[in-house]
């Protein structure tokens, strides 16, 4: 993936923004990668984290304030 997540601004809000907006742009790639993580790794922290954080992007409540909030 050629994306990274931005820099801290001096508002708060618009790096939350920023953040939310290119977690919506690269859902798939995020989820796939995660994935990845979860199936290669040998570290239980990793894979435990990992696991979180896609049961976020699965969640249909998460997925709905997330594409509210990158409008």
């Amino acid at each position: 993936m050629d994306v990274s997540i931005p820099r801290p601004s001096s508002t708060r809000w618009n790096f939350n923004i920023r953040t939310v907006s290119r977690i919506h742009e690269n859902l798939q790639p995020l989820k796939n990668c995660l994935t990845e993580i979860h199936s290669t790794s040998n570290a239980d922290q990793t894979i435990a984290e990992a696991t979180g954080i896609l049961k976020y992007l699965n969640d249909d409540s998460f997925m709905f304030w997330l594409d509210y909030a990158s409008c």
